[in-house]
């Protein structure tokens, strides 16, 4: 009898959606953070709970033995085999379009206050212009990311031949000639396919979405060189035809992309350019069957390359609903842009007033700083850096340290001295790149491809949204106090600082429990 009941039980316990007890009341994505953050997660859980939780090390497959594995799964994925369209997604069309969007940047503003003579209120909203414009086509792109990332390079294209074929002596040809520029903003289209296209291969989605982050720093390193040199000596008309041919050959690179979009990779994405596939279902979603069991979470916390088809699997999944900590790493990306907003927006004209700089060398610092973050950013990544990361500075601590440099050198950008000016600005806009390069990794690999559709273009919105402000905002405050900028950024900085570090922890404290939870049920 006492059989049979017991087979009854785990009968019902089997035909329970597998999910349930994760998702009804937690959501599944709750502990869905890198397979790092799950392992650091259940160390903790032991920690707290030895008297009810006994793991020995055979049960974790032998401690020599799994770092082997690692070793071995690392070396694999040194070798992971890119076609001709892979590098066109990864690296192509990242760096043409955010090349377009960067090389106005040092120019624009002093152009505006040097031959145009206008107020710092009008030079602000020109620049917020500029910014909202890319607001208005990431927001397209959640609803249809194709076409308006194709319709915005081209409105973009026409902006640098007004700019090329207008007259520049007038201010509204100008104006408007770099303004609708700020349309070629694809950053957000370009994390969506890959997302979709890699939605099963794990090693390869983060592998893409890290890179296109780098890709992206490179594109600002040249963007902001050649928007200082190249203006110092070609004017307008310079940056103009780099711009031309950038978005030129951005364009082509996504119709590149489209005609190679067969129906075999259909399987794993989702059809970006229908919103109404992309839409938060309702609490009851939570019920779905999701096809995971505890068994297949705890194998893939001792095995890396079962965690990669685990992970597959669950960012494959629609069942499973978006928690307040992927809303929350959806919003943290702002930071970027309260860290940077003020300088991107008053930074070249302050140098330029502050310290007597040239075009040339405001240029030649913001480049450097970006190439800094690169680096940074390309060592993070690579098989070396992440295994560094994984045995000293594990997922999240990796992502505190880059927020305490953005904050400290968001303050040290008020300091009176040329030189501690320019290695807080290197150290600001470094980190801020290397910030958004592991975030963007961490937001892939929590969320999954039918939510990404929306949370990935969000963010990416959220992001232009607070640059819009601070854009506005920027050279008016700078007219009332020059420093006052940095006092704010500094400030807000702090404020996002300890909001990300006390939510992750939370978070972190939830996933041991949950952990735990499952392990006990198996």
């Amino acid at each position: 009898m006492a059989d049979s009941n017991e087979n009854l039980h785990r009968t019902r316990e089997s035909t329970k959606p597998p999910m349930e007890k994760i998702s009804r009341k937690r959501r599944g994505s709750a502990f869905m953070t890198e397979q790092d953050a799950l392992k650091d997660t259940l160390d903790k859980g032991r920690t707290r709970r030895r008297s009810t939780v006994i793991l020995t090390e055979h049960d974790l497959g032998g401690i020599e033995h799994r770092e082997a594995e690692e070793e071995k799964i690392r070396e694999e994925q040194k070798h992971i085999t890119l076609t001709l369209r892979d590098y066109n997604l990864i690296f192509a069309m990242p760096f043409f379009c955010t090349f377009a969007n960067c090389v106005t940047f040092v120019y624009f503003i002093i152009y505006l206050v040097e031959e145009f003579r206008l107020d710092y209120v009008t030079i602000g909203f020109l620049i917020g212009a500029f910014h909202f414009c890319r607001v208005i086509t990431i927001t397209a792109s959640i609803f249809f990311t194709k076409t308006a990332h194709l319709l915005g390079c081209m409105i973009g294209l026409a902006g640098f031949i007004t700019l090329l074929c207008g007259d520049k002596s007038k201010i509204s040809v100008f104006a408007v000639g770099n303004i609708i520029t700020g349309f070629a903003e694809a950053s957000s289209a370009v994390f969506v396919y890959s997302k979709n296209m890699y939605a099963t291969d794990v090693p390869k989605m983060r592998m893409a979405m890290s890179y296109q982050s780098a890709m992206l720093g490179v594109a600002v390193i040249i963007g902001f060189y050649f928007g200082g040199i190249g203006f110092k000596k070609f004017g307008v008309d310079g940056i103009a035809v780099a711009g031309i041919i950038a978005l030129g050959l951005e364009i082509a690179s996504l119709l590149y992309y489209l005609l190679t979009c067969n129906e075999a990779d259909s399987k794993n994405q989702i059809r970006s350019d229908k919103g109404q596939e992309a839409t938060f279902p309702e609490e009851e979603i939570t019920e779905k069957e999701t096809g995971f069991k505890v068994s297949d979470i705890r194998q893939s916390l001792q095995n890396e390359k079962l965690s990669d088809e685990f992970f597959g699997m669950y960012s494959n999944t629609e069942g499973i609903v978006a928690n307040s900590f992927t809303l929350l790493i959806s919003a943290i990306f702002s930071m970027e842009s309260i860290a940077c907003g003020y300088l991107f927006s008053i930074g070249p004209i302050f140098i330029k007033k502050a310290f007597d700089a040239d075009e040339s060398l405001i240029g030649t610092i913001f480049s450097c700083a970006s190439l800094l973050g690169s680096v940074v950013t390309i060592l993070a990544i690579s098989p070396k850096g992440r295994a560094f990361q994984k045995k000293h500075l594990r997922s999240p601590y990796s992502l505190y340290v880059l927020v305490v440099i953005i904050t400290c050198s968001a303050f040290g950008c008020l300091i009176p001295s040329f030189s501690v000016h320019v290695i807080s600005i290197l150290f600001l806009i470094g980190a801020c790149e290397t910030f958004l390069a592991l975030v963007s990794e961490l937001q892939g690999a929590i969320t999954t491809s039918h939510y990404y559709t929306v949370l990935g273009p969000s963010a990416q919105m959220l992001r232009r949204i607070v640059n819009v402000i601070m854009a506005v905002t920027g050279p008016i405050v700078f007219g009332v106090f020059p420093r006052l900028p940095y006092l704010i950024t500094g400030s807000l900085c702090l404020v996002f600082s300890v909001v990300f570090v006390f939510g992750t922890e939370a978070q972190s404290r939830r996933n041991a429990k949950l952990v735990i939870e499952m392990m006990n049920s198996a």
